[in-house]
């Protein structure tokens, strides 16, 4: 879950914005990205948030929504509001 002053939740995290028809290009760019910054698993579903009286929770909160912002930031506005309602990386990947 860590998250280190690198880790800005403005950065765009891969050149490629996902557009629709580009999807293998901005995935894979994109799961890269991820996992040079060790947050691959919050998109594979390894990591599963803990329930919210877990001591690590407030950890995996922020880090949920660092992967969040990273999602937001790489693609289209249009397609940015079809998956804003979910809670988790995971099920934002998952709709993507």
């Amino acid at each position: 879950y860590a998250i280190s002053a690198r880790d800005d939740t403005g950065a765009k995290i891969t050149h490629v914005t996902l557009r629709g028809p580009n999807y293998a290009e901005w995935s894979k760019g994109f799961r890269n990205a991820l996992g040079a910054k060790g947050k691959i698993h919050f998109v594979t579903s390894k990591v599963v948030k803990p329930a919210e009286t877990a001591p690590d929770y407030d950890a995996w909160y922020q880090a949920n929504c660092t992967v969040i912002a990273w999602i937001f930031n790489t693609i289209e506005d249009k397609l940015r509001s079809t998956i804003s309602y979910r809670e988790t990386a995971f099920e934002q990947w998952e709709d993507i």
